[in-house]
């Protein structure tokens, strides 16, 4: 915020001169260091109307030749008698500060809609408003257009191409049923889609059944579920990642990778890991429990008779075939397919969690897993999968059987043999390996494996054999502009998305997961000096080992300096500074090895370190202490290799570790908005002279001796056939 507020000379008496922003310089401390200040009789705490006399500045007239900007400030000068204003500014715009002008100027913006006249004007409703606005939002962003259709047969983008004409009667439909919570039948219907789960199903059992609802269930189930949402953080417990807005489920992979390593050995105290997978999860959840559940969770009544009406009045008809048979009423269960249903899931197994740690809590005899007891970890949960620990004895385990009890016998879910790994493997990293590369660095003969079904089916169309690659591959994932196809390595994604949990455990991102690390990795030690010692998991080896990788592109900037560790961060054009001045060193300075950027300055804004480091490490001399602004944390960004800085992503990173070739000038020619691909692609390899023209099969010697020379061009029969010859020699070409 320190941009926005300007201060509008009057006498210049309450404007310091060096740290308030008077002028279009900033402040000028930003530029003219505590020490060229004090050095020119200045004090630091000087206001404007101490710097200047009789419209002049009495600044030394070198600091025109160290500081060129000050020229621009000849046209300022104090009035005696007007006072200073504190104003805020946004661009060129200066105001009176308020609280407005701030939400204006720092909230998050997006880009003019269309319909906003049509929701919010001066007659409007204002609760109707809201619900227009929301339901707009849904048409506008969340309902994809390929989505599978229900019972009436329209998908979404009929509704967004044709609401001039049916806009009104579904937003009165909508309405409707906020208003008096009716919803009739045939909006509720929904077809179950059975998917399956395996190749050669054998039963019911080996199919997924996927509800197909209406369109306009659908925006009035996601607009319940917007409002429901954003109360799920302070409902949820920590330990429960998948769903909630700003958690992710790979921290909790990566907790279980951890509490799980060296389950295979006897060292160490004992323990107990339980898999729990609820059997027929969502189909098996009973209403009455989860009504209950919301009303003791504090949903207001009439909230919980919206989401009981989408819920209990759904009817069904089964698809099998492409043909609709049957009909029937639902009496448990929430549908996979309804936005709503994770949610709603997610809300009962937090009854569970409740349960677990109630019992943790009353029964004496219950012991924590020796790595959970900091914090008091029972389950991690994984929507309808948990883990759940504690210690191995018999007392420990029945408290957990109890309690697992009681919650089959109020919820009507029960605990069902755990799913084989080796089936989750094969179904899902064959095609989404970005999903498992963003919790584990991926085995190098996996890489190789994937990357070879990759250029199968690039040369080969998927047919199974030896792949006869026209292009090197390290080619072919370069960007377009740089030649090549825009197909991502393997390996740099893999890095990429890793560098996230980096990022989560230096910025402390609230997670389970991330205490976990800080409280039995890391113990106050700096993430980028911690070492690999013993036996440690896979996930945590790797995390360890991109350090190299990406520790010179993160870097600190400096607010308050407490969060920057002087030694181990990067936050200056030295840093690390750990890298020349040694620990002893260090410590005979009366340091320690935790010391912030903060614990560096003193009272006057000047370094603490001893004068001698200056003749020990002359680059000291180069390194401007900063102005710590107490209030403010300080941020972490990743700087790319051409000096931009950003918050850190998955593609940032990659963009910059990735292996970069020189921009070509034909890119434009070639892939452009209207280009078919296919054509796009062949011309690619036209450029690279990858076809298989006579002169590069020459060159294989494919074919015998007499065939070769009797080889040229098949169109004009002059020449031996290639690339140049075929698109610039050939008469016959030449006339196409």
């Amino acid at each position: 915020m320190r941009d926005y507020f300007w201060s509008d000379i009057g006498n210049g008496t309450r404007i310091s001169a060096w740290y308030d922003t008077w002028c279009d310089l900033g402040p000028l401390g930003d530029f003219i260091s505590p020490i060229t200040i004090a050095s020119a009789g200045f004090r630091l705490e000087a206001s404007v109307s101490d710097i200047q006399l009789n419209g002049e500045w009495k600044w030394p007239v070198a600091w025109r030749d160290l500081f060129l900007v000050l020229i621009q400030l000849d046209q300022f000068c104090i009035t005696p008698n007007k006072p200073d204003r504190f104003m805020w500014r946004d661009g060129n715009d200066r105001k009176a500060f308020s609280t407005s002008c701030v939400w204006n100027s720092v909230c998050y913006k997006e880009t003019d809609v269309e319909w906003s006249t049509i929701v919010w004007f001066a007659q409007c409703i204002p609760w109707h408003a809201f619900l227009m606005w929301l339901i707009m939002r849904v048409e506008d962003v969340s309902i994809g257009e390929n989505k599978a259709p229900g019972p009436d047969g329209f998908t979404s983008a009929f509704f967004k191409h044709a609401w001039d004409t049916v806009g009104e009667e579904v937003t009165d439909a909508i309405l409707a049923f906020f208003d008096n919570g009716q919803l009739l039948k045939q909006i509720n219907h929904t077809i179950i889609a059975l998917v399956p789960k395996k190749e050669t199903p054998n039963s019911v059992l080996d199919y997924r059944p996927i509800s197909c609802c209406n369109v306009l269930f659908k925006c009035i189930s996601k607009i319940t579920t917007d409002r429901l949402k954003g109360y799920l953080d302070g409902l949820v417990s920590i330990n429960q990642s998948a769903f909630v807005p700003g958690r992710k489920i790979s921290d909790n992979i990566l907790l279980t990778q951890e509490l799980m390593h060296n389950y295979h050995t006897n060292r160490g105290p004992s323990r107990c890991a339980l898999k729990i997978d609820i059997q027929k999860a969502y189909d098996t959840v009973n209403w009455s429990f989860l009504e209950s559940v919301l009303l003791r969770f504090g949903f207001h009544r009439k909230m919980v008779k919206w989401i009981m009406t989408c819920v209990s009045t759904v009817s069904y008809s089964l698809c099998i075939n492409g043909d609709i048979h049957g009909f029937f009423y639902g009496k448990r269960g929430l549908r996979q397919g309804d936005p709503l249903s994770p949610y709603l899931f997610m809300l009962v197994m937090e009854v569970l969690s409740l349960l677990l740690q109630h019992a943790a809590r009353t029964h004496a005899s219950f012991k924590f897993h020796s790595l959970c007891a900091k914090q008091r970890i029972i389950n991690v949960s994984f929507a309808d999968d948990l883990f759940i620990f504690a210690h191995g004895d018999r007392p420990s385990v029945k408290v957990l059987r109890d309690a697992l009890g009681s919650f089959t016998k109020i919820s009507g879910l029960v605990p069902s043999a755990p799913k084989r790994r080796l089936q989750l493997i094969n179904s899902v990293l064959a095609s989404m390996y970005t999903y498992w590369a963003s919790v584990f660095m991926l085995l190098v003969r996996i890489v190789k494996e994937l990357e070879k079904t990759m250029r199968r089916f690039l040369w080969n169309g998927g047919i199974q054999g030896n792949v006869c690659s026209k292009v090197a591959w390290s080619n072919v994932c370069l960007l377009k502009e740089e030649g090549g196809l825009g197909v991502r390595s393997i390996k740099d994604v893999n890095i990429a998305l890793l560098s996230c949990h980096v990022w989560s455990i230096i910025n402390n991102r609230p997670s389970l997961w991330v205490q976990w690390i800080h409280s039995y990795k890391l113990k106050g030690t700096n993430f980028w000096e911690v070492t690999k010692r013993g036996s440690v998991s896979w996930g945590w080896r790797h995390i360890l080992a991109i350090r190299n990788h990406i520790r010179p592109y993160i870097l600190m900037s400096i607010l308050s300096g407490r969060q920057t560790n002087a030694w181990s961060d990067n936050w200056c054009s030295c840093s690390p500074l750990r890298s020349f001045i040694t620990p002893r060193a260090i410590a005979n300075a009366g340091f320690n090895r935790r010391s912030s950027v903060a614990d560096l300055i003193d009272d006057i804004g000047q370094w603490k370190w001893p004068q001698a480091w200056l003749d020990l490490f002359p680059v000291l001399i180069n390194i401007p202490p900063p102005h710590p602004l107490v209030d403010m944390a300080d941020r972490c960004r990743w700087k790319d290799m051409e000096g931009n800085f950003y918050q850190i992503r998955s593609w940032e990173v990659w963009n910059t570790l990735r292996h970069r070739g020189d921009r070509v000038d034909w890119v434009d020619s070639i892939w452009f908005s209207q280009c078919i691909p296919r054509h796009s692609f062949h011309m690619w390899l036209v450029i690279n002279n990858k076809l298989k023209t006579q002169d590069r099969m020459a060159t294989w010697e494919a074919g015998s001796v007499t065939n070769l020379i009797l080889m040229c061009c098949p169109l004009c029969y002059h020449d031996r056939d290639s690339r140049d010859h075929l698109f610039f020699q050939c008469s016959f070409a030449s006339k196409v």
